[in-house]
């Protein structure tokens, strides 16, 4: 997939390819309205399994990517705060128990907040990092008691202090979703959270 943005005269697109035969993940840019492109300068991210997308607020870019680790995955992030003219370094200090996770990724304020569900397909599981993805805490984890999780989402506001995490919840036939959608919506950077119903 391919995530892209503006900022001013300065396009950036991120997204997934292959390099020498190996998944990886680059960030290129534009000041021409897209007639030309520079070579991906955050990256290849080398080996990148699989993609998860790209977060921005304001100048603030993090892109966010994993590769298989014991078991689980090792989550890979790596920020630019000029919109994509230079990169900080990587970090991959999180790391989740699925071999290929479905997580998303949100800034809100000075916190990134990642969102996915487990392994064991009835729980979501949200964690946050206020160090650019040095370290990682548990947000929140919530387990479903009766019906599977599904499609979760995150979103934050550079601007405030609002973060949403949404998902879905199966009904059990094939294909089939309840008909509301599900959120945590933390108002404080992610580090309280309350529970409620999408009107969806």
């Amino acid at each position: 997939g391919v995530a892209a943005g503006a900022w001013g005269g300065l396009g950036l697109a991120c997204g997934e390819g292959c390099v020498d035969g190996w998944p990886a993940v680059g960030c290129s840019g534009s000041e021409e309205g897209g007639q030309s492109w520079t070579e991906p300068g955050a990256g290849p991210f080398a080996y990148a399994y699989r993609y998860h997308g790209v977060a921005t607020a304001g100048r603030q870019v993090v892109v966010a990517w994993s590769v298989p680790d014991a078991g689980g995955a090792a989550v890979m992030t790596r920020t630019s705060y000029d919109t994509g003219v230079t990169w900080g370094p990587t970090y991959s200090s999180l790391w989740v128990p699925a071999a290929s996770p479905d997580l998303h990724i949100a800034i809100t304020g000075p916190a990134m907040v990642i969102a996915y569900q487990a392994g064991d397909i009835r729980t979501v599981v949200s964690v946050r990092s206020t160090d650019a993805g040095v370290t990682w805490q548990d947000a929140f984890d919530y387990q479903d008691p009766t019906h599977k999780v599904h499609a979760v989402r995150v979103a934050g506001s550079d601007s405030g202090s609002v973060v949403v995490v949404k998902w879905w919840r199966h009904s059990g036939r094939s294909g089939v979703y309840d008909d509301q959608a599900y959120v945590k919506t933390s108002t404080d950077y992610g580090s309280t959270w309350e529970i409620g119903r999408a009107h969806v």
